[in-house]
């Protein structure tokens, strides 16, 4: 034990060991790992009605039914129910009172706005379809899937007018224009096609291929 203060050999010897060690290492205060926790009020709610106050979380918003807001107020209009899975996609029309919904549940449900209610459905998918939309000159329906697969519809008749295969996997995202080409669709086997619906076949007529390193 070295005692400090008192001078002589003790000193000598701590001062020795002070140059071999160097100096002491610089002082850093130790900064929390992770943020304060926070309660988040808007997933929060006050039970009323109780002395104590107690907090239980919301529910998290159905992702079944198509809603409807208006953007003046923030206030629901309407809630649209029919699927019975997830619904992952949607489009208006411009020249008809028509919403478009597809969902994992296979289906696509062409909704009247005015009546409030399905008026027709789109069967064809052989598993969960993702996106959807809408020939902007043309009473034409597109929708991709997991089946690698995007269907042209009728969309008054029901009717699959072509089927574009070529795809390697699930059709992810789709746009529609009235010019050349009449459909682009992006896949999740890093292409995206264009297509030409005007031909029978429909076939690919561009392609685009997106490698990551």
């Amino acid at each position: 034990m070295v005692r400090l203060g008192r001078g002589g050999q003790d000193d000598q010897d701590l001062g020795e060991r002070t140059r071999e060690q160097g100096p002491p290492p610089p002082f850093f205060p130790l900064l929390p790992l992770f943020p304060p926790l926070v309660p988040r009020r808007n997933d929060e709610k006050k039970i009323e009605g109780e002395e104590k106050t107690h907090v239980r979380p919301l529910e998290p918003p159905s992702r079944r039914k198509p809603k409807s807001q208006d953007l003046a107020t923030g206030k629901l209009r309407l809630t649209l129910t029919g699927h019975i899975e997830q619904v992952t996609g949607l489009a208006i029309s411009a020249r008809h009172p028509y919403l478009f919904s597809c969902s994992l549940d296979k289906e696509v449900k062409c909704w009247d706005l005015e009546a409030n209610k399905v008026v027709r459905n789109y069967h064809g998918h052989l598993s969960g379809v993702f996106c959807v939309g809408l020939h902007p000159a043309l009473d034409v329906l597109v929708s991709g899937g997991r089946d690698s697969t995007a269907r042209v519809w009728d969309m008054r008749s029901r009717v699959q007018a072509a089927c574009l295969t070529g795809h390697a996997d699930a059709v992810c995202s789709l746009f529609c224009q009235s010019s050349d080409p009449q459909v682009v669709t992006g896949s999740a086997d890093k292409t995206v096609k264009l297509w030409d619906i005007r031909k029978t076949p429909a076939k690919a007529v561009g392609e685009f291929f997106f490698f990551f390193g």
